[in-house]
């Protein structure tokens, strides 16, 4: 047997007796790789396409590769350097490298944890935090074409390698501490416990926002230990245009606002068309068009300015669910885990796998 067709037959081997409770990661997609460096203790790879087919250490390899569990280091030129612990999945897709990680659960959740936090955030808090983002990875699997998520904040952040170690000890503590343990609905489903970065005094309505049965477990609570967070956003008037007609079909601006929860704005209505959108959708449509981090929540008002549109609001994120400067706050009053997610869940109970 050819050397490199020896090692892909001992390397599916190795996969095949992974961990039954794992994560499948779709990593790095946004570069669009077509030649990477994988580096593992003990090993070192190249990885390229080779027309529609993938090339290993400049040698033919078929259409997919893999690569047993170990800490993998992935280079590819000054694009990025990550590192991930698990074993790996590559294809060769559309002139590019799509890369998997196969992950065991505890790792997953503890680089997002790692993430997802900021370093300094208390110890309880990273706990709650923990049992969240494993109640949605699983709770929400198979979000993309043959993984369960992504490495990016459609999902849940999941770079690790970018965090101190210390950060990143702490996080994988506070997992570990927790380990098997998610939120769990009446139902005895595992709840799809979402998150934000700041509620800015009040969490929002899961069914204000994204519509649908809530199988959150989350309701809309005052959090005093959240501070405002105000924002200020000036759209142009010819940017309110395009939007508008990305939304509603014509960029007249002629919407009605209906508000939820402590000033949620749950429908935005146009006039014209009668097309109805969710608040959060609205806003996330004009951060879009300003690139992000601008427009931070769906808590705002609009008023006409001589240039466009403002928005003044408060809060960061979606607003639903576990608040995380909430949560570091309650941690440092001496909340624990179980308190911090009983207040942010309360249809949901916290129960072993």
């Amino acid at each position: 047997m050819p050397p490199v067709a020896l090692f892909i037959a001992i390397v599916h081997a190795a996969v095949a007796s992974a961990p039954q409770h794992h994560v499948t990661v779709q990593v790095l997609s946004k570069y669009t790789p077509d030649q990477i460096e994988l580096r593992s203790r003990v090993a070192r790879h190249l990885v390229s396409i080779q027309g529609d087919e993938l090339s290993l250490n400049q040698q033919p390899a078929g259409r997919r590769l893999e690569f047993p569990f170990s800490t993998w280091r992935v280079r590819s030129g000054d694009a990025f350097d990550r590192s991930y612990r698990g074993a790996l999945r590559i294809s060769a897709e559309n002139g590019s490298l799509a890369i998997l990680v196969v992950a065991a659960i505890d790792d997953y959740v503890a680089d997002v944890v790692a993430s997802e936090t900021l370093p300094q955030t208390p110890f309880e808090a990273l706990r709650a935090q923990a049992i969240v983002s494993r109640s949605y990875v699983l709770a929400t699997r198979n979000r993309h074409k043959n993984a369960d998520a992504c490495d990016l904040a459609h999902c849940q952040l999941f770079r690790a390698s970018h965090v101190s170690p210390r950060h990143h000890a702490e996080a994988r503590r506070a997992t570990l501490s927790t380990k098997q343990l998610v939120l769990r609905l009446a139902s005895d489903h595992i709840a799809r416990a979402v998150f934000h970065s700041a509620c800015g005094g009040h969490t929002a309505s899961p069914h204000e926002v994204f519509g649908g049965n809530d199988e959150t477990g989350a309701q809309a609570v005052a959090d005093i230990e959240c501070p405002p967070m105000r924002w200020t956003a000036a759209i142009a008037r010819d940017a309110a245009a395009i939007v508008g007609r990305s939304l509603f079909g014509v960029g007249n601006g002629t919407w009605e606002f209906t508000y939820g929860d402590a000033g949620i704005v749950s429908e935005v209505v146009d006039r014209d068309t009668g097309v109805v959108v969710r608040g959060d959708v609205f806003a996330r449509a004009f951060d879009r068009a300003l690139d992000w981090g601008v427009v931070r929540s769906g808590r705002f008002t609009i008023s006409p300015t001589s240039s466009g549109l403002e928005l003044r609001g408060t809060g960061h994120g979606h607003l639903v669910g576990l608040c995380q400067q909430g949560a570091a706050n309650l941690a440092k009053r001496g909340q624990s885990y179980r308190q911090i997610l009983a207040h942010y869940f309360p249809l949901a109970e916290i129960k072993p796998l």
